[in-house]
């Protein structure tokens, strides 16, 4: 990573223009690089660790390695290092995780925060690298009990007791976020599962033995690895007690004596066994070399997977839903191909029928502790022989044979999505004010229309608003980059929990997906784009200057407005083959640099959206009608649309055709007909429909009857 981004950073100085970026990044997707940083081997590790630390061997239970310092002849532990990725993957604009090298002292400092690895389409060239790597930087010297509110890029950082603000990345408040949350949640549950309180504030290794040994099948069902659930049909009838299932059942199976081994034959209704599989002291015993390495591939992306060997007449597959709850958090188990040797006992392995092995997998469970208690529920389960649906639950807990130290010695406020939308609750309201007032004007398109110079003021001052506050100030200016990553977490079978951390961006695409169904793309094209407003604003400013702008002609405007479905296609073709390019590609869009960094990026990134905007001054809002995917995206979606609101005539297009020759977006066809697809809601149309001046029908209709002269003829000569 370390090399694509000098590279890119030297390209960022010599190429002409986005394009010759976007072909490198393409080449270096070649090589055989990944995008995502493996694990730091010892040498590289100890490269970066802050001076006079030591690196020491890799934890075999958890990827975390102790760190000592120098005394004299002896070696005295300092703390941990880990990468966040590990424990924390959280995710930035782009929708892929972010790793950053944390060195936590043992009271809890961090000593160093180094940025290893992302993906971030704002900060691809080394600039925009160098601004994440201060950021990082910033917390060295903190704990993770501290408070850290990310203020302006241009703000000082200030710390006072328990409080940390710090200086934000140039418009980049998501990714900040995102490399915030993952520094303190992951530090934390480091700290949970290797530190221990002293009662003076320090924090020391555990003297209690930790490492991996090897356990049979009975030995770690001893030791309450794997635990069980049985029940019998008796057992299983008492659960629809009360209920329409409670109908006679059949007769009640045999129940073993003891159900601390598998039965030989399936007596049991219900018969499940479950363990941590992800776990190196379950994984290592139950797995052959092969199959460890596969789940642990799993396990470091952040996903817990489990272990359900069931053998009763009630399956997981007869469940509505397979929950494992916890702590107020529900967490929902997803089936995962596995095609390698589980290590069963011999009496379980070779019963008939055979049992059946599954691998569940918990997505996003980072705050699961196996520690505590954790309930298991089979909700809705079919009940034998009826159609009745019950909820079937058990507790079971999963204990180390020895427990780490309590959490709550590191109990701290969680960096939640929803204390991401309390921060910015004052922003969240004036978005509501001004949505609202948009409503209220489109829908009322004649009251707005009815005089020239009052859509005229009311449709400048919005656009001033929707590019000085939801752009540049509240950086909630819409993306296609939003579904790239949409499509590529979908891909991966991610949840889409990342964009509720950017709540301007989430209540704006509400706001548009339920407009698209109403008016079209129009909507937000046309009054809500940031970028959009911009070129408009220019445009218009460029005509109070004298400078004409160039209106093409209806068959080379009509060719260039396909153009964007197949930018459009290109990109999402890109993030669903999970390409490592796409984050170049998406630099089509030069909203990036305009709105979300100000202008303040290398020059062919400046160049690319100062040429998309100033192009507004000769073809009117040429990059929207002609260029822009995330416009595609919304001209498809808008096919949808339930009204027609644009007034029309029968005389329209025939004879009439003032308002498609004033049309500036040429989105009126000869017919008269809108083209919805490319209308842009400015209501000038509407206007002149309504002015006696200009729309034709009205002129006739307005026009005095002209005096008739009477020809009297002269008599005739005789």
């Amino acid at each position: 990573m370390e090399l694509i981004h000098r590279i890119r950073g030297a390209f960022d100085v010599a190429a002409p223009g986005w394009l010759l970026n976007f072909l490198l990044s393409f080449l270096l997707s070649l090589l055989p690089i990944s995008a995502q940083a493996d694990s730091l081997n010892r040498d590289a590790l100890q490269m970066l660790l802050p001076p006079g630390l030591i690196a020491g061997e890799l934890d075999p239970l958890l990827p975390v390695r102790p760190v000592f310092a120098r005394n004299g002849t002896q070696l005295e532990l300092r703390g941990y290092v880990f990468e966040t990725v590990n424990f924390e993957p959280a995710r930035g604009y782009s929708g892929k995780p972010i790793n950053l090298l944390v060195t936590l002292a043992s009271d809890g400092t961090f000593l160093g925060v180094r940025l290893l690895s992302h993906r971030e389409p704002i900060f691809v060239s080394e600039r925009g690298n160098n601004l994440l790597v201060e950021f990082a930087r910033q917390y060295e010297g903190l704990t993770f009990r501290y408070n850290t509110q990310i203020v302006g890029a241009k703000d000082p950082s200030q710390r006072s007791a328990g409080t940390a603000h710090l200086t934000g990345v140039t418009q980049g408040t998501v990714s900040a976020r995102a490399i915030d949350r993952a520094i303190i949640q992951a530090s934390i549950l480091v700290a949970r599962s290797r530190m221990e309180s002293d009662g003076k504030g320090s924090a020391n290794r555990q003297t209690v033995d930790e490492r991996f040994r090897p356990m049979n099948w009975q030995e770690l069902v001893s030791a309450q690895w794997i635990t069980s659930l049985q029940l019998s049909q008796i057992q299983i009838d008492a659960r629809f007690a009360a209920t329409p299932a409670a109908s006679p059942a059949p007769p009640a199976l045999s129940v073993p004596s003891t159900p601390s081994a598998p039965p030989v034959e399936p007596a049991w209704a219900v018969d499940l066994w479950a363990t941590p599989l992800s776990h190196a002291q379950v994984g290592r015993n139950l797995l052959d070399d092969k199959g460890w390495a596969y789940v642990r591939s799993i396990a470091e992306s952040g996903q817990h997977v489990w272990l359900a060997i069931e053998r009763g007449q009630l399956r997981l597959s007869d469940a509505n839903r397979a929950l494992l709850l916890q702590g107020g958090n529900s967490y929902e188990l997803r089936e995962i191909d596995f095609d390698h040797t589980v290590k069963l006992p011999v009496d379980l392995g070779s019963a008939n029928p055979p049992p059946k092995v599954r691998l569940f997998r918990t997505i996003d469970a980072h705050s699961l502790d196996i520690n505590a208690p954790i309930e298991f529920a089979l909700s809705n389960v079919r009940r034998y022989g009826t159609d009745a649906l019950q909820r079937v639950r058990v507790d079971w807990s999963l204990v180390y044979p020895q427990r780490p130290p309590s959490s709550s010695e590191y109990a701290v406020a969680a960096k939640t999505w929803q204390s991401a939308w309390q921060e910015r609750n004052l922003e969240l309201t004036v978005l509501t004010v001004a949505l609202s007032l948009l409503v209220a004007a489109l829908a009322r398109p004649r009251w707005l229309s009815a005089h020239k110079d009052r859509l005229r003021r009311f449709r400048i001052a919005y656009l001033v608003f929707t590019l000085g506050f939801i752009g540049w100030y509240a950086q909630a200016q819409l993306s296609v980059v939003n579904l790239t990553a949409t499509v590529e977490a979908l891909r991966r079978n991610e949840d889409l929990l990342f964009l509720l951390f950017d709540p301007m961006t989430v209540c704006l695409w509400g706001f548009v997906l339920l407009t698209l169904f109403a008016w079209g793309r129009g909507t937000f094209c046309g009054w809500l784009c940031p970028f959009g407003a911009l070129q408009e604003l220019l445009s218009l400013a460029a005509r109070a200057l004298g400078i004409k702008g160039i209106r093409l002609t209806q068959r080379l405007d009509q060719r260039l407005k396909y153009s964007k479905y197949g930018v459009l296609v290109m990109l999402i073709a890109s993030a669903a083959l999970l390409s490592p390019w796409t984050d170049q590609a998406v630099e089509i869009e030069p909203f990036k640099t305009a709105i979300n960094m100000g202008f303040e990026r290398t020059w062919p990134y400046v160049a690319w959206a100062a040429a998309c905007a100033l192009s507004s001054v000769f073809v009117f809002r040429g990059y929207c009608r002609y260029v822009c995917p995330l416009g595609a995206a919304l001209a498809v979606l808008g096919s949808v649309r339930l009204l027609n609101w644009i007034p029309r005539r029968a005389e329209c297009g025939t004879p009439c055709q003032t308002c498609r020759h004033r049309c500036e977006y040429q989105a009126i066809k000869p017919t008269g007909k809108v083209d919805y697809r490319e209308c842009f809601q400015c209501q000038d149309c509407v206007t002149i429909y309504q002015d006696s001046k200009q729309c034709l029908p009205l002129v006739r209709m307005h026009r005095k009857p002209q005096a008739v002269s009477t020809i009297v003829a002269a008599p005739a000569r005789t």
